[in-house]
């Protein structure tokens, strides 16, 4: 089956109606002519909206496309404005989806679906690569990890890799949104200001080897920034209550998530001989002033 052939339902119906005019065994290298060609006898027509070649085809986006003037002779197509927009309509065929059709590698595969973010597979797939990439950052820290590392840990092609994750940077993302979520809902038992803290540490004491990788004097700037955003999420969120937005709460917020970011660094890095309890009430201790000034100003 000719690569025109497979592309031809889709070609059409974006409205490029010229190509079921063109013969069966017709190839990509007839359909840029017939584009140019067409571009050209319709060059004196309104200047339309500029639409960029795809520099990325990896992350073609229809909706973005702008509105293509209209045909100026029966019969033909919507024309996209210079060659471009050639190059734009074969990019987003070979790689991008439209109506439920996958593209892969140029095949068109009729009636595939995109998996739901809620489907089992793709739950299970998302926990085996964070899984992966927990191991990966103990053995090598996160700047020595390639996205390949990953799958290859985890025994996953890259394409599903790229399916789900942009890049390990997400990846990690994804981790730490979880860890939030489990937090936040061990707060709501606490019953009490910045009661997630109990919950962090006792995790920090449990993947403590991690922790050496995402804190210590070893990690990653990426991963700390991460990580110190993922801290001021939790306490901003604890202290919504307690002060009305200005420079004093926001203030506050990174005084006290900086605060057990080096606590928890200082910890998991040295012998201080803490146990979790001890190290809980020595960050409250050391936080109530401050909450103590935020609730009286």
């Amino acid at each position: 089956m000719s690569y025109l052939r497979q592309v031809r339902p889709l070609a059409v119906a974006m409205g490029f109606s010229f190509i079921s005019a063109l013969p069966a065994g017709a190839q990509t290298a007839d359909v840029i002519s017939e584009v140019s060609n067409l571009t050209a006898a319709n060059a004196a027509a309104p200047a339309p909206v500029p639409v960029a070649p795809c520099t990325d085809c990896e992350s073609f986006d229809f909706k973005k496309v702008p509105p293509v003037r209209p045909a100026t002779r029966p019969g033909m197509f919507p024309i996209p404005p210079s060659g471009a927009g050639a190059y734009s309509l074969l990019a987003a065929v070979r790689y991008r989806t439209l109506s439920g059709q996958l593209f892969n590698n140029g095949r068109l595969v009729m009636g595939a679906k995109t998996p739901k973010p809620t489907d089992r597979r793709v739950l299970r797939t998302k926990r085996t690569l964070r899984d992966a990439l927990i191991a990966l950052i103990q053995e090598r820290g996160f700047d020595q990890i390639t996205v390949q590392d990953v799958c290859d840990r985890a025994d996953i092609g890259r394409s599903t890799f790229y399916t789900h994750f942009a890049d390990k940077e997400e990846l990690l993302s994804g981790g730490f949104d979880d860890l939030k979520a489990g937090l936040q809902a061990q707060a709501k038992m606490q019953g009490r200001a910045l009661g997630f803290a109990a919950g962090l540490i006792e995790h920090a004491d449990e993947q403590r080897r991690l922790f050496r990788a995402v804190v210590g004097k070893r990690s990653s700037h990426v991963v700390q920034l991460r990580f110190r955003q993922l801290l001021i999420e939790l306490v901003e969120e604890d202290l919504s209550g307690v002060a009305a937005p200005g420079p004093l709460r926001d203030g506050t917020v990174r005084y006290l998530a900086g605060a057990l970011l080096e606590l928890l660094a200082w910890w998991v890095d040295g012998r201080s001989g803490l146990s979790t309890e001890a190290l809980e009430k020595l960050f409250h201790r050391l936080s109530a002033p401050a909450l103590a000034a935020l609730r009286n100003s």
